[in-house]
């Protein structure tokens, strides 16, 4: 058996002795070699480098034609650098499928993905190295995410020496995020000191995607909340990395607030800056926006219907009392904690602004 390329030139030849069978290329390199039952191989199979060191770099088992039992893997070929470099898997077969323990190492044999497999599907905890220094330690059910995934430094995870498995240091968690059969329900982003620092808890309902996102930035928390309409047409959302897609174009180009909005004090979510609802971007309802340095509560009422049109507002002083004097308003509650520096300037009267209230207000 002979193989060509288009211009009819020898690639490759397979020669046949009883129950043997050896795979050359067209310098008569053996490349790979193994047992047959017919036209099928089975049993064992070994495949060989066309360098000159000929070294094996695969080794797996065959049952009439399939691949059965266990995979050994040496050597990997770089496409980018056109060279063999050094790897180490194993892995296990039934009938063709992936089914039972699988492990890949790299040159130093450090773990880059291990779990193990049932019919071709993963199954239970699983290591998944994803750059740098980081892995994340999965639970699949089925093949789909399932439960608790948790990101951790790489170092956390176990190498191999000569001299056996090293111990592995306390894992310090950067992330963690929950799934209930690939569906995203949660997502928790940790700083250094494994303090929560963001939070999203993903919701549906109707078709849309909704993201109640808690972030946490010095003394001061922001809650907020998202809605993506029709989020099942939205393709190759890297759950995993919300935290870096909320912050991007794209994200902002298709979501809107939606929802709850409050700021407060981080560690005390009695001290409210800033309380209301929002729909499509637009203020509704009942708003509280709380300065404690000049001692201001300001209660906004805005149109039910029509977004942003404010009907009604009352200053108090922290105690509820009518407050009088000048307020000064930065306008900067929402999406920010308030800052000391002085924006618009207002006076109020028992309450209630002496020179009364423009048709529309965006606070």
């Amino acid at each position: 058996m002979r193989l060509y390329d288009s211009r009819s030139r020898l690639l490759q030849s397979a020669t046949f002795r009883g129950r043997s069978c050896a795979i050359r290329d067209r310098k008569g390199v053996t490349l790979a070699k193994g047992s047959v039952r017919g036209d099928r191989r089975h049993g064992k199979w070994q495949h060989f480098t066309d360098e000159k060191k000929h070294r094996l770099w695969k080794e797996e088992f065959y049952d009439n034609g399939l691949l059965d039992s266990l995979l050994t893997k040496k050597l990997d070929y770089d496409t980018a650098s056109n060279r063999w470099r050094r790897i180490y898997l194993t892995a296990n077969y039934a009938k063709g499928i992936l089914h039972g323990a699988y492990e890949l190492k790299d040159s130093n044999k450090r773990t880059l993905l291990k779990g193990e497999y049932r019919n071709g599907e993963k199954q239970g905890e699983w290591i998944e190295a994803c750059g740098g220094d980081t892995a994340w330690v999965r639970h699949y059910t089925q093949g789909a995410k399932d439960g608790l995934q948790r990101l951790a430094i790489v170092s956390a995870l176990p190498t191999q020496s000569k001299r056996g498995t090293s111990t592995p240091p306390p894992a310090k968690t950067l992330k963690e995020a929950i799934y209930t059969h690939n569906l995203p329900r949660q997502l928790t982003v940790f700083d250094t000191a494994g303090r929560p620092l963001r939070l999203f808890r993903f919701g549906y309902r109707n078709g849309d995607l909704i993201c109640r996102h808690t972030e946490v930035i010095g003394d001061t928390t922001w809650v907020k909340t998202w809605r993506v309409e029709h989020y099942a047409n939205l393709k190759g959302i890297d759950y995993d990395r919300f935290d870096n897609l909320v912050s991007s174009a794209p994200w902002l180009a298709i979501s809107y607030s939606d929802g709850e909005r409050m700021v407060h004090k981080t560690g005390d979510t009695t001290r409210v800056y800033a309380r209301g609802n929002l729909l499509r971007d637009l203020h509704i309802g009942q708003w509280l926006f709380v300065d404690y340095n000049q001692e201001v509560r300001l209660t906004a009422t805005y149109d039910p219907t029509h977004g942003d049109l404010l009907r009604h507002e009352r200053y108090t002083d922290l105690f509820g009392n009518p407050y009088s004097g000048t307020f000064w308003f930065n306008g900067g509650y929402v999406d920010n904690p308030p800052m000391p520096n002085p924006g618009e300037s207002r006076e109020i009267a028992n309450g209630v602004r002496t020179h009364g209230l423009g048709s529309r207000s965006k606070q």
